[in-house]
């Protein structure tokens, strides 16, 4: 997954997969890009994916970008 790097100076980048009770932390990077090795789904299952930057301050934003992938 990747997206467009936040202004400003940010610490890192929160990416978590999200269903419709859960949200679930997959990890965190610097870079405006992260490799997510497997994702768990139900045949039929859509996953959707988003990112959260964290500032200097540990401040962290809204949803600063979201992916849904289709059905597996």
């Amino acid at each position: 997954m990747t997206w467009t790097k936040a202004p400003g100076a940010i610490r890192q980048y929160r990416v978590y997969q999200v269903g419709a009770s859960t949200r679930t932390f997959l990890g965190a990077t610097g870079n405006d890009a992260y490799f997510v090795p497997s994702i768990i789904r139900n045949s039929g299952q859509s996953v959707t994916l988003e990112v959260q930057s964290v500032s200097e301050a540990f401040v962290t934003s809204a949803t600063a970008a979201r992916a849904t992938l289709a059905p597996a």
